[in-house]
């Protein structure tokens, strides 16, 4: 509601774009979660996005979790098929502005697979075309 709100507050400036960060993999966070916020983004006609992996920082909450087993980061395997199914819901005209993020490898404890952010833009890429899949194809007005 508050991010909403933001958006509809911020729309009366036209000349402000807007650029909404997004995160993938939360704790708990399924497919339909994922789907679910690209299909209000694209409702909300954001300009553009930053889509990030949940990565586990050292020395925080969550690193305590993953230590524990009760989280566990997503493979590049499902962050890659998570994040094309969030690109076929956007609107077509939204810029993608990041992929992945970056992190400090002395603070990222994992994944590690995020250091290779080539690689993984590649596989998302190449991905995508075996699977004709596109931004923007399930998106529905």
């Amino acid at each position: 509601e508050d991010f909403q709100e933001a958006i509809t507050k911020t729309r009366v400036h036209p000349k402000i774009k807007i650029c909404a960060h997004t995160i993938i993999g939360l704790p708990k966070e399924t497919k339909e979660d994922v789907v679910a916020t690209a299909k209000e983004l694209a409702r909300l006609r954001i300009e553009s996005i930053k889509i990030h992996p949940l990565h586990i920082i050292k020395g925080t909450k969550l690193e305590e979790l993953f230590k524990q087993g009760e989280y566990y980061p997503l493979t590049a395997t499902e962050y890659i098929d998570l994040t094309a199914e969030f690109l076929e819901h956007l609107h077509p005209e939204t810029v993608i502005q990041r992929i992945i993020a970056d992190c400090p490898r002395e603070f990222l404890v994992e994944p590690l697979w995020m250091m290779k952010r080539g690689t993984v833009l590649k596989a998302l890429d190449d991905y995508m075309r075996e699977k004709s899949k596109f931004q923007g194809r399930l998106y529905n007005t």
